[in-house]
């Protein structure tokens, strides 16, 4: 049973799926015992990180308390990100794009750092098993890498994986989303929120041991307020700093399918430069963005460079591609559409809205992600987002009352008790034994 306040924790025994006949989980389940068994009595454990873009990289909290652990030799390993959809292939400028930013990202950490054939590390490798590891951590569910970086290893290696986003969608009920050989490939999935927990027990093929209600690490900051530095280019307190993060979701065949890019994309260009000596806009599309827009036939990538250099060089707005905690708790605002962000910018408790055009949320989204939609303003036209922005520069934007009612239900006692990364740092110890030998 997770170790998780009163109100949040979730009976296994009760929410088990049992499904002996599926042949990956009985193979799998093998395999796990085996591989657990061969660590029987080891005193330190290498954890490879497996990352393909830092934008996905939900488990730095994890990994410091591993480095902070005598029983833990956690390294990363930059994997290369050659494909948004597992069959169309991204231009090799933008894979060497978002490899050599990945180094740099964890190479500026101090972390230890490998890289697949890449010049900029000095720890270069061809397959994983050149690392030796006893556990893998994946950053990503989808075949966004090669095979050898994905599923070749889930199903040799003991694996364990921390969402990249906060879970919120339905994906047609969910029964397949939950299904994939990736999970039931898992050692462990730690999920963010009770709504996905109960909804992968209830469909999943996977043993219910292999997941585990933990909360959301990488919120953990968000939560303290604990920001580090300043993300902002501008620290005018004349001006009102505001995020503008948009989806990938750009084609209308593809689910989820949220994305508002090509409705507001000049609009909101117009809306920075109309508003300049008030405003700084930090452009911060999703990582699959660039790409998307790379294959779209109205952009192409020239358009798309020029586009994102606009919000880089403008000298009223900035482009942030990384990280964003800072970024978050020293904004005033944010205006979006993704979907990890519609719960992740609520803990800032700073006015936001999302931009639903499409009117199509509802249908997307489950019990957790309409909660936290409830919590935001929201925009149907153009319209309704100047009406926000010329809020915020009145100084008269207000947070709903269903913002504060939603943190405090459904967020906070996830942190208030023990941290998710304790808990996945403790329940990973118990499954390798490292807590009963010591």
């Amino acid at each position: 049973m997770n170790s998780l306040p009163d109100n949040q924790a979730v009976s296994l025994s009760s929410q088990a799926t049992d499904t002996p006949h599926n042949p990956l989980v009985q193979q799998m389940r093998r395999k796990h015992q085996e591989l657990l068994a061969g660590l029987q009595g080891k005193k330190k454990v290498r954890v490879v990180f497996l990352v393909l873009h830092e934008n996905t990289w939900k488990a730095d909290e994890v990994f410091q308390r591993m480095l902070d652990d005598d029983f833990f030799e956690p390294v990363i390993l930059v994997v290369p990100f050659v494909t948004y959809d597992g069959t169309t292939e991204i231009s090799r400028s933008r894979t060497l794009e978002v490899q050599n930013k990945t180094i740099a990202y964890f190479l500026n950490k101090n972390y230890t750092v490998y890289a697949v054939a890449n010049e900029n590390t000095s720890h270069s490798v061809t397959q994983i098993e050149e690392l030796k590891p006893d556990l893998v951590y994946f950053s990503c569910p989808y075949p966004e890498a090669s095979d050898t970086f994905f599923g070749e290893v889930f199903k040799n290696y003991l694996s364990f994986y921390i969402p990249y986003f906060y879970m919120i969608y339905s994906w047609d009920g969910d029964d397949s989303f939950y299904n994939t050989d990736f999970y039931n490939s898992m050692l462990r999935t730690y999920l963010p929120h009770k709504v996905s927990y109960e909804k992968a027990l209830e469909v999943s093929s996977a043993d219910s041991h292999q997941w585990f209600l933990s909360g959301y690490p990488s919120c953990e900051k968000l939560y303290t307020k604990q920001s580090e530095q300043s993300a902002w280019h501008n620290d005018s307190p004349n001006k009102i700093k505001l995020i503008w993060a948009p989806h990938h979701s750009i084609f209308e065949n593809v689910k989820p399918n949220l994305g508002s890019f090509l409705f507001v994309a000049e609009y909101l260009k117009d809306i920075a430069i109309k508003y300049q000596d008030r405003l700084h806009i930090s452009f911060k599309p999703h990582p699959l963005l660039k790409s998307k827009l790379d294959d779209h036939p109205n952009w192409g990538e020239g358009k798309t460079n020029a586009y994102y250099q606009f919000w880089q060089e403008s000298g009223f707005s900035q482009l942030d591609e990384g990280e964003y905690v800072d970024l978050f708790l020293g904004s005033d605002a944010m205006l979006h559409d993704s979907s990890s962000f519609l719960v992740e910018y609520l803990f800032t408790e700073k006015p936001v809205m999302y931009i639903d055009f499409k009117n199509s949320f509802h249908e997307q989204f489950n019990a957790m992600g309409l909660k936290a939609y409830a919590a935001c303003q929201t925009a149907k036209n153009m319209d309704d987002i100047e009406r926000f922005i010329m809020s915020l520069l009145a100084g008269q934007a207000e947070l709903k009352p269903e913002h504060y009612s939603f943190l405090a239900s459904d967020i906070y006692p996830f942190y208030q008790d023990k941290l998710p990364s304790e808990r996945i740092i403790d329940d990973i110890k118990d499954v390798l034994g490292a807590n009963r030998e010591q």
